[in-house]
């Protein structure tokens, strides 16, 4: 919840640093959160979401912001 009124969908990740070939890198992942029953785990790199692909945290916000809450997406990762 944002706060302002507005849900936003929650992926359950804490975002790390950009990988060298684009991507950005998971450094956690929150217990029960949607990342976590999908399997994604801390050190894995996130490439794509929904097949286009990410440079880095603020792509990946972004991409976040344009999804419902509940909304079901696919995530290319490079494990």
């Amino acid at each position: 919840y944002s706060g302002e009124g507005r849900r936003r969908a929650l992926l359950g990740v804490q975002l790390g640093e950009p990988g060298d070939d684009g991507g950005v890198g998971v450094a956690g992942v929150s217990p029960g959160g949607p990342a976590a029953e999908a399997g994604v785990q801390a050190g894995e790199l996130i490439v794509a979401i929904d097949g286009r692909r990410v440079r880095d945290a603020g792509t990946v916000t972004a991409r976040l912001r344009e999804l419902e809450p509940g909304a079901t997406t696919r995530l290319g990762l490079r494990r």
